[in-house]
């Protein structure tokens, strides 16, 4: 079990087999759970491409799920990589019956090549999300599926039409913390590959939310990782309570603020108003959070 086979498996080019070379370790390092990382980076295929969307088309994803949830797929024009999975479902007439087969998965990086610190800290994140998807990403209950994408909760109802099975969206929640402490994901294991400190400038906000996190809480970061990988969150919610489903509501308010405020096609006075809006919510709702952390922080020092 290595790297090497990850490698071989995929044919990768010199360029993706050095990154992974350096970044394999610093993954496991900063994660834990080999295998599972292991396992992970063996069942989903990295590609640089010039057209996430076409490429997503052309690897035959996207084809299944309505454009919905808190960003839609048009935000793959702006984005500078994605992960992505697609649940091969089977419906059983007879039984009314949906049954899962298996996983596509794909990891597209918006690179000719992994040359630039940038294009490197976009596939650790891209990579950080499919790891912290891959344990039990797809369950099915009656005619919903259920997603597990780290801290993220989406629900599909299923439809079947002339043997055809889609998923449309119910219920998606989660996204916005899960991007922030994907991000933190990213500065560090970045940071470690290069070999020199690294800020990503994506997800700011959402970051020094989840970094506010760490800090005033001791020992939090490594029971979110629990919830984010094994998608079991009895500890957290032990730990934090209702605090963390309101750290939740408030960054899945903010995340598509945040995106559309990230987009050049974004006029400036849009994304000035913007910016004041996201303020304006984390001075009015983040502070009586703040005092809740703090709460929680003093009651986890043992003395």
């Amino acid at each position: 079990m290595g790297v090497e086979d990850i490698i071989k498996k995929h044919n990768y080019t010199k360029d993706i087999s050095v990154f992974l070379e350096k970044t394999y370790p610093e993954l496991v390092a900063n994660i834990g759970n080999e295998q599972l990382i292991y396992n992970a980076l063996m069942d989903c295929k990295i590609v640089l491409t010039d057209n996430l969307y076409t490429c997503l088309k052309g690897y035959g994803f996207l084809g299944n799920t309505k454009d919905e949830g808190l960003v839609s797929f048009e935000t793959l024009k702006i984005c500078s990589g994605v992960y992505h999975s697609e649940p091969e479902i089977k419906y059983e007439k007879g039984l009314n019956q949906y049954t899962l087969e298996g996983v596509n998965r794909i990891v597209a990086i918006n690179a000719s090549s992994l040359n630039l610190e940038i294009y490197k800290a976009a596939l650790i994140h891209e990579l950080g999300h499919l790891i912290k998807s891959y344990n039990n990403e797809w369950t099915i209950k009656g005619d919903t599926i259920i997603e597990r994408s780290g801290l993220i909760t989406r629900i599909y109802q299923l439809h079947e039409k002339n043997g055809v099975v889609t998923k449309s969206l119910w219920s998606e929640t989660g996204v916005g913390l899960e991007e922030g402490f994907n991000a933190v994901l990213e500065d560090e294991v970045t940071s470690k590959v290069i070999g020199k400190p690294y800020f990503s400038n994506g997800y700011k906000a959402l970051k020094e939310i989840a970094r506010l996190v760490i800090n005033l809480v001791p020992g939090i970061h490594e029971v979110i990782k629990e919830a984010q990988i094994y998608h079991d969150n009895t500890r957290l919610d032990s730990k934090l309570g209702q605090t963390f489903y309101d750290l939740q509501e408030i960054t899945d308010t903010i995340y598509p603020m945040i995106v559309k405020m990230s987009d050049m096609n974004t006029p400036k006075y849009e994304r000035h108003k913007i910016s004041e809006n996201v303020i304006k919510i984390l001075n009015d709702r983040f502070k009586v959070i703040i005092d809740e952390l703090k709460s929680v922080g003093q009651s986890s020092i043992e003395y």
